[in-house]
This record gives C-alpha cells, structure tokens and sequence, in this order.
C-alpha cells in the first residue's frame, strides 16, 4: 500500500515495526489478506533542552523547575534567606565551557558559583571605618553579638564590598537569579555543589542565599540597573 498522511493507516503488528514522524506517516508494507485498522498515537519529540538552559525553561516554574525554602539550619545572618532551586535537568554540563576539558575538570572538582546584585565599589558608597560608640561593648548587653560580628567580619566587609563574581560557566545560572531575583532589591550569592559535594546527586538543584536590600541600597542599584 502506498503512504497517506494522518495518524490512521493499515499496520500489519506482527511483521513490521514502525517509526513515525510527527507530521507524516508513510509506510510501505506487504499486502494483508484481512489488514488490521489500527490507530497510532504519535509521541511529539521532546523539544526541551537537555541542560539548564534558562530563557527556554522562563516559563516552566513548577514543570521544570521549583523553588523551596531550605528550612535546615545554616548560621546565616537573620537578614538573609536560604533557597533551594530544584530543576529537572542537569545544570552542570560540558557544553558550559565549550567542552574544554580543564574547564569543564575545574566545574566537576568545585562546581559553580556567583553574585547578583552587587553595587560597584563607588566613593559615594563606603562602608564605614571602626566600630560605632552606640554598640554595646559590656559582656551582658544584648547587643554584644553585634559588637563582636563587626569587629570580627569588619575585615571581610571591606574585603568583599563590591567584588562581583561569576563562574566561568555560571552563565545560565546567573541569568536564572538575575530574573528571580531582582538585582535592584536582592543581593544574592548563590552555588552548586560539584556532584562529589551533593547531598542528593540525582536530583539537579543550586542553592541561593538571598538578602533584601535596605532603602538606601534600593536608592543605589535603581541608579544603576534603572
């Protein structure tokens, strides 16, 4: 028999095996003494990408992707909120970095990382020097946790303040909490673990340690990213 278009078409179950396109099938078989009518269900292909990549998967939250706060307890500032982005497919992929093998080594040993929402280092945003007479130095008072924070990460807040960093790699990651998260009200850092690091390696996630920003910082990035 001839081909026809369509999804109907005269199949003989036992000698043939058929492989179908989604817009026409056209087979060729040996004439039937008694043809079988049968129908055919024809699977679409599976257009979606086979890793992470964001501006195809934008609007399938909950399909293939989902976000969850992460309820274990980290020491993380009170100010900051711990995410957990859980995605069907793979987010680390060799096509990252152009398949060049040291790259693609260097994500496999230590994985992804990277910030949004930084505001440049700028003369007209400094963070200040010393430590404020107002905060509490007595050992009983309430606030000496703060006294001690600023001493003791002061340095890291200089060290840090400004410093923007992505990932070789973390570019589709990026995108994905630059679009999530709005640079012009959160400051995030975000992270995958490398595979050796994950605590559940089959299922594809990144995590997302995120701060709303004070109204002055608000004031900042609205200048910077409109």
């Amino acid at each position: 028999m001839g081909g026809r278009k369509g999804i109907r078409t005269y199949l003989d179950v036992e000698s043939a095996e058929c492989y179908i396109r989604p817009c026409e099938v056209a087979l060729s078989l040996p004439a039937l003494a008694e043809p079988l009518l049968c129908t055919i269900t024809v699977k679409q292909p599976d257009t979606s990408p086979l890793y992470l990549k964001w501006r195809e998967m934008t609007y399938d939250r909950n399909t293939s992707w989902a976000i969850l706060r992460n309820g274990w307890p980290y020491s993380l500032p009170r100010d900051v909120r711990h995410f957990c982005v859980w995605v069907r497919k793979p987010i680390l992929d060799p096509r990252l970095v152009d398949n060049d093998p040291a790259k693609w080594k260097r994500i496999e040993e230590q994985g992804l990382g990277g910030f949004t929402g930084i505001i440049p280092r700028s003369d007209r945003y400094r963070i200040e020097d010393g430590i404020k007479d107002n905060v509490g130095r007595h050992p009983h008072n309430e606030r000496e946790w703060q006294y001690l924070d600023r001493i003791q990460g002061h340095s890291e807040m200089k060290r840090w303040y400004g410093v923007e960093h992505e990932a070789e790699g973390g570019h589709e990651i990026g995108a994905m909490v630059r679009s999530l998260w709005d640079e012009r009200g959160w400051e995030c850092v975000w992270f995958v673990n490398p595979r050796a690091l994950q605590s559940m390696p089959g299922l594809s996630h990144f995590h997302v340690m995120a701060r709303r920003k004070s109204p002055e910082e608000i004031d900042a990035s609205e200048e910077i990213w409109g």
